[in-house]
């Protein structure tokens, strides 16, 4: 095995492999004796950062796994700084050796292939509560080889919130973990003071190996100031082109009321129920990054919208606008869906992309997946209709310039009226240009869109994901939006061994169509401007803490000056939805079949 500080060699390119599921072969494979030694990690530097030697496989026998498992802090030296590296290292439980062999795709006996070794470090760095990974080879001498596998995990406490100068002065709560025990298990809880009804509560579970498999079960519930959501979920998801198998069964209900903004007027609602479940997979052909998909899925979903619009104040009261008298109705659907898709792509490896210093592997190449679903009646009231979605991506480029696509998009055809509706479309087309270690620029351009929605629809410029900074409290609603982003970033350098800082300048632009929501409106092209300041915890995280200060330039009196802070992990999807985007889409699409990191 390697020594302590010392690197014999890297191998990072990847190779296929058929028949079983790698993964779940590696989960029943006797995981190697794992160690987790103090001091600096094999070949690590300074900062966290593996060296850039490399020792390429040649089908040499795997003779031995080591896990080296990481905290994300280095907690040697005295001074202050040490001390607190330290505590944090204390309270931090470092994913244990057993969850990081479970997804290795190799075990010990197997051929070493560069492009297994490659999948093997991004399948890691894919975990949401890994930061990064890097697996060593050291030749054994007597003609195999040895594998190091160091992994260096994220800060996993979880613990934001808000405050006012105002009574009550705590607002909202958000605490948990999410490696709790080092066991890959999230767990994070949410209290929101409510101004009217019941105080908002939420709860999340997610276990990333269920039953010791890469299998995902995910738990979630809240309980709003009225009615409530719950979800469930339980998937193998794709995590790499080795695997031939992934399958989904969900179900879901939420209660509650949409609203709808229109001008100075207060906003309208509609109470709508939805109940919905599914159950699926799909089977995978062909080679490592030329795999064709086939699948099918049995959905079920309710969707109910009341008939009479009211307004949600200190009481519901009647509304008395009649825009939404009987808009939406009930609908009550059954379906048998084709999934088809095909994927000619492979993952390069970036730095200081959509992380201020972090390691990420973009996806280059074109994936396409394709759902076709046939509605059949099993009660007088259930709807007969064609459904179909499509999501493309296609990405190409290098690590200093880099532009990518993806578009998603569904629509219905009632097979009663011969009409389509429910159309719906949104996608993201960026360019990242990255022409030293200290400087990153990136151009995108971001569209949502609806026409002849089922369920109560409407975008705006307020909403958190898909609108613009300095606008929270527009109040002008639409159909159609489009928003374009230039931004800025210079690395700043580093805080002793707990951050890497940056900053950011950036100008945003955006505007709306009223198309057919309700309410709509077209609005002129509006504008903001904003520095920033970034942070990830520590430099070598992928997951970007930031405050951005947002001067809007605006001549009515829907945008202020804003002070935003965030705290998301942007690396892991090219193409993350808006939110009032998502809770119209139809809930038998089964993204965890199709889609991974």
């Amino acid at each position: 095995m390697a020594s302590i500080g010392t690197l014999l060699g890297i191998c990072s390119a990847a190779a296929g492999g058929q028949g079983e599921n790698p993964l779940d072969a590696a989960a029943r494979s006797t995981a190697p004796t794992s160690t987790v030694p103090t001091g600096t990690a094999p070949g690590s530097t300074a900062s966290g950062n593996v060296a850039p030697a490399q020792l390429l496989c040649h089908g040499e026998p795997i003779t031995a796994i080591e896990i080296h498992a990481y905290p994300p802090f280095e907690a040697g030296g005295t001074n202050l700084t040490a001390r607190v590296a330290r505590l944090a290292t204390n309270l931090h439980a470092t994913t244990r050796a057993a969850v990081i062999s479970r997804f290795l795709p190799i075990r010990v006996g197997d051929a070493c292939e560069d492009q297994r070794l490659h999948e093997a470090e991004r399948i890691l760095r894919a975990q949401p509560f890994i930061a990064d990974a890097n697996l060593l080879v050291t030749p054994d001498g007597t003609g195999g080889v040895n594998i190091d596998v160091v992994t260096f995990d994220e800060v996993s406490l979880v613990l934001d919130g808000a405050v006012t100068s105002k009574s009550p002065v705590i607002r909202s709560v958000r605490f948990g973990e999410e490696n709790l025990s080092g066991a890959a298990l999230s767990a994070t809880a949410a209290w929101e003071k409510s101004r009217f009804y019941r105080d908002i509560y939420k709860a999340r579970v997610v276990e990333y190996q269920l039953f010791g498999r890469p299998y995902q079960l995910s738990l979630q519930g809240t309980r709003n100031e009225i009615g409530g959501t719950w979800d469930a979920l339980i998937t193998h998801p794709f995590l790499t082109d080795l695997q031939r198998t992934s399958w989904r069964a969900s179900a879901g209900s939420s209660t509650g009321y949409r609203y709808f903004l229109r001008g100075q007027d207060p906003n309208a609602a509609l109470p709508f129920t939805r109940a919905y479940a599914d159950i699926g997979g799909v089977l995978a052909f062909g080679l490592v990054r030329h795999v064709f998909l086939i699948g099918a899925t049995v959905s079920k979903e309710r969707e109910r919208t009341g008939r009479m619009p009211v307004l949600v104040l200190n009481k519901v009261v009647p509304d008395t606008s009649t825009a939404l008298i009987g808009r939406y109705g009930e609908h009550r659907t059954n379906r048998l869906n084709l999934l088809l898709g095909f994927r000619n792509s492979s993952f390069m490896q970036v730095r200081a992309f959509d992380a201020v210093e972090g390691t990420q592997d973009m996806r280059t190449g074109m994936q396409l997946a394709t759902l076709f679903g046939r509605g059949f009646k099993m009660t007088p009231k259930d709807e007969r209709d064609y459904f179909m979605s499509t999501d493309l991506y296609y990405g190409h480029g290098t690590p200093q310039s880099f532009a990518g696509m993806e578009i998603m998009g569904e629509r219905r055809r009632n097979l009663d009226t011969h009409r389509f509706d429910g159309v719906l479309a949104s996608g993201r087309a960026a360019w990242y240009a990255h022409p030293s270690a200290k400087h990153t620029s990136i151009f995108d351009v971001e569209y949502s869109g609806g026409s002849r929605q089922r369920v109560p629809f409407q975008l705006s410029l307020a909403d958190r994901d898909g609108g613009m900074p300095g606008y929270g409290s527009s109040d002008l609603g639409g159909g159609q939006r489009v928003v374009m982003r230039l931004e800025d970033r210079y690395r700043l350098g580093h805080f002793r061994q707990f951050a890497g800082l940056a900053s950011a300048v950036w100008v945003d632009a955006g505007r709306l169509w009223a198309g057919d929501a309700p309410f709509g409106v077209n609005t002129n092209v509006k504008y903001a401007v904003g520095v920033g300041l970034l942070a990830a915890l520590p430099p070598r995280s992928r997951r970007t803490w930031r405050v951005d200060f947002a001067f809007p330039l605006n001549d009515r009196g829907d945008s202020k000056f804003e002070i935003r802070f965030t705290n998301h992990d942007f690396t892991r999807w090219f193409w993350h939805e808006p939110g009032d985007v998502q809770t119209s889409r139809e809930r038998a699409i089964p993204n965890s079949v199709y889609n991974w990191p």
